[in-house]
């Protein structure tokens, strides 16, 4: 799987992934595959406000952590 750059952020009750490749050779490659697009967002509904976020990276594997806001 190709590496992807990536923007985070917190709209409302929606956490927003955006991907993209920066690599123009790979670009060319996942632009025809499905599997891999170029660019991607995803939006995740919250089931509560968030109070802040922590973000992790390991080798591969992102982990984000978005507490709820005190009620």
């Amino acid at each position: 799987m190709p590496d992807y750059e990536y923007d985070l952020a917190v709209h409302g009750r929606h956490f927003v992934v955006h991907g993209h490749l920066a690599d123009a050779q790979v670009r060319k490659i996942t632009g025809v595959a499905p599997a891999f697009p170029p660019d991607f967002t995803t939006r995740v509904p919250l089931a509560a406000e968030v109070r802040a976020s922590d973000i992790a990276c390991a080798g591969k594997t992102l982990e984000v952590i978005l507490p709820k806001a005190a009620a």
